[in-house]
This record gives C-alpha cells, sequence and structure tokens, in this order.
C-alpha cells in the first residue's frame, strides 16, 4: 500500500488545510468546503481500493485488466489533487507528493475578491475532475465486490 499512502496522505492533508481556511475567507467559503468534501470522499474511496488491491493476489476480484483500472483510478486521483495543490500554492512549483500540504503553503490571496473570479472556475474544473475520478474508483470497487461474491449484510436495529 505504499505508493497509495502518498494519494492518502495528500489528500487528508489538502482537506484538512482547505478547511482550516474557511474561518478566513469571505468569497466562496461553500465552494471550498464543497470542494474539502470532495477530497475527503474520494481519498476514502481510494483507500478502500487500495486495500482491495493489496488482497487481490488472494481473492481474484480483479483479473489484470481491473487492477490496471484500479490502479489508474489511484494515479489519477493523485495527478488531480497534486494540480490542486499547485494551483493553491504560493508558487506553483512541483511539490512531492509525499509531503503534508501546510497552512503557510496555500495562497490566502487567491480567495480574495479580485483573484476569486479567477480561482472558482480552476477550483470547480478539479471538482469536476475528482467527481470522474470518484465515479470510477466506485466502478472498480463495485466490479471488484461483484466478482468475489461480497455480501454485505445488515443489523436491524
Amino acid at each position: 500500500m505504499d505508493g497509495f499512502s502518498s494519494v492518502l496522505q495528500l489528500g487528508f492533508s489538502l482537506a484538512t488545510t482547505l478547511n482550516s481556511y474557511l474561518a478566513n475567507v469571505r468569497h466562496g467559503r461553500d465552494d471550498i468546503a464543497n470542494l474539502a468534501n470532495e477530497i475527503d470522499a474520494t481519498v476514502i474511496h481510494v483507500q478502500e481500493l487500495g486495500k482491495l488491491i493489496d488482497v487481490n493476489d488472494e481473492t481474484g476480484g480483479w483479473n489484470e485488466n481491473g487492477l490496471k483500472i484500479a490502479r489508474k483510478c489511484c494515479t489519477d486521483c493523485e495527478v488531480v489533487l497534486n494540480s490542486l495543490r499547485r494551483t493553491l500554492g504560493k508558487s506553483g512549483a512541483e511539490v512531492p507528493t509525499n509531503e503534508v500540504v501546510k497552512r503557510d503553503e496555500i495562497n490566502l490571496g487567491l480567495f480574495d475578491r479580485f483573484t476569486w473570479p479567477w480561482l472558482k472556475p480552476k477550483l470547480a474544473a478539479s471538482k469536476q475532475e475528482l467527481q470522474a475520478v470518484k465515479i470510477d474508483i466506485l466502478i472498480a470497487l463495485n466490479t471488484y465486490k461483484a466478482n468475489v461474491g461480497y455480501v454485505v449484510t445488515c443489523k436491524v436495529t
């Protein structure tokens, strides 16, 4: 799961950092909160996908092509998260994916009333990319579960 731990760390730290800015941002508060929630949800699915990739040799839930698709989903998520990180960053420079997103790394000036109109479409596009990746992840998860006869049990309380 080493390859996926950097995606998880990046996603969770980016979402946490964005959430920490909400108290200081006047413009786009809901948009930023929704983006942070989308990041959290997608990364949680990546985490589940990574666990299934790790046990796929034992379970055979995916064939070779299914496994390639599952790994591609994780890579696609990392690409979108790194793009978001560069968009929101102060320098726009590449940052290693194994580093946590720090609060002082985000350019707070992007959220003022003059730059927000420029940033909002970029964040909306990134959110759509995350949603597309999440759909692919959910399809991969459901394919795996269907192939191994995954049974969901519900307790009635």
